[in-house]
């Protein structure tokens, strides 16, 4: 995959296009972009006045309490149980669906691991 614009050359797509009046698909070719890439890039410098790419920053979701003892529920119910599934368990007991990415975090923030959760599982079936 190929790396990011520089933004000289982002600053030279808004200027042929926009000063120059160079049209999207002779500056696309003649600079060796996309059609798509001049015009994403002019949208960009007219809706903020800059065209340096922005970060992009996802929100996390943070479980409350009752979907981590959920969690936990469906994992010591099913020791072999997939993320997936653990999802599916959330969505029918919660009735919201919970990314599987947020799940995995909540895990590992919970100290789970494959080893503990079945030496937990060992444990039990040991005592009754």
């Amino acid at each position: 995959m190929p790396g990011a614009f520089s933004e000289d050359l982002r600053w030279r797509i808004v200027w042929d296009h926009l000063y120059k009046e160079a049209n999207p698909e002779d500056l696309a070719e003649a600079l060796y972009v996309s059609e798509r890439t001049v015009r994403r890039i002019v949208a960009l410098f007219l809706l903020t006045g800059d065209v340096a790419r922005r970060p992009i920053f996802g929100s996390s979701r943070s479980l409350t309490s009752q979907e981590e003892t959920l969690i936990l529920d469906a994992i010591f119910e099913n020791p072999g149980i997939y993320l997936d599934e653990v999802q599916r368990y959330l969505a029918e007991k919660v009735g919201v669906v919970i990314s599987i990415p947020t799940i995995c975090r909540t895990v590992q923030r919970l100290g789970l691991t494959r080893r503990r959760i079945r030496h937990i599982d060992l444990s039990r079936s040991y005592a009754q």
